[in-house]
């Protein structure tokens, strides 16, 4: 028995604290339709973690140059907005706060059913948060040994303007909409560098769909650049059965019973998941 009790003393607590990734607190505010006011960042490299940048409830502060910027050299520490809640008489806005250890804070009380929700956008940010590298990281591994900045920035620049392309006219992403197509972008990329990961060459015998040209060009290149430096044992992978699964995810989820046109980024990455049985 002493020696029971000793093995249990040694053993640590339950760690049950959170800590948030920049694209998860995205994910959450994604999640509950929230409009930002405000995000905060911190730098590294300037000793600096609390630089706030603030905006009008209605405005898309990811356009803002300033916050573009900030995420291509901070990390995203807190993300502030406003939730229109309506489970009361008559509709209401409370403004949310969720920072990068965890805590999150709220304008006014919540009932239970409300916090519910905030809750499952969390669950729900964190089950899929290994898809949700950001594209900004993904386009600094694609780009890293360009030297020259603009050129680098002309690549991304480039990439990121066909996947916006494939979010609004295949996915019905408004243009006005900031966050949905950033969180589309992101899923749509992350999905692609996975299925290099575990296609293989027969499977591009069991799509039937052509793939549009919409996947060629700088896209097919961001794809195939990436897969030769940083997944070596996908790099000789035909890009072609990667775009053909990738097509054929979009299309199988779209026919699926519960697509709702303009889809879900989160819901695509869910149906991603589902489809190619993978583990979280």
């Amino acid at each position: 028995m002493s020696d029971t009790i000793k093995a249990l003393e040694e053993i640590d607590p339950i760690d049950l604290s959170i800590q948030f990734e920049g694209t998860e607190l995205l994910a959450i505010q994604y999640l509950l339709g929230g409009q930002n006011s405000s995000y905060g960042f911190k730098f590294d490299l300037l000793s600096l973690d609390k630089a706030d940048f603030s905006g009008s409830r209605d405005e898309e502060m990811l356009k803002n140059k300033l916050v573009r910027d900030a995420e291509q050299t901070g990390d995203l520490r807190k993300v502030t907005f406003y939730v229109p809640l309506d489970e009361r008489s008559e509709m209401r806005a409370v403004q949310l706060n969720f920072y990068e250890d965890g805590h999150t804070t709220s304008s006014a009380e919540v009932t239970p059913n409300e916090y519910d929700q905030f809750v499952n956008a969390i669950y729900t940010a964190e089950k899929y948060s290994d898809y949700m590298t950001s594209l900004d990281e993904l386009l600094n591994k694609y780009v890293y040994n360009i030297s020259l900045d603009a050129e680098k920035e002309m690549k991304k620049t480039d990439v990121i303007g066909e996947f916006t392309e494939i979010s609004t006219t295949k996915l019905g992403v408004s243009n006005d909409d900031v966050l949905g197509r950033y969180m589309h972008n992101m899923v749509l990329a992350n999905i692609g560098i996975e299925i290099y990961k575990i296609v293989t060459e027969e499977d591009k015998y069991e799509v039937e769909h052509e793939v549009s040209e919409i996947w060629d060009g700088n896209i097919a290149n961001f794809f195939k650049r990436y897969a030769q430096h940083n997944i070596p044992q996908s790099a000789d992978q035909d890009y072609q059965v990667v775009a053909l699964n990738i097509n054929r995810l979009i299309t199988k989820w779209q026919d699926s019973e519960d697509y709702q046109s303009p889809g879900n980024a989160i819901s695509l990455l869910e149906f991603f998941v589902e489809d190619y049985d993978l583990q979280l």
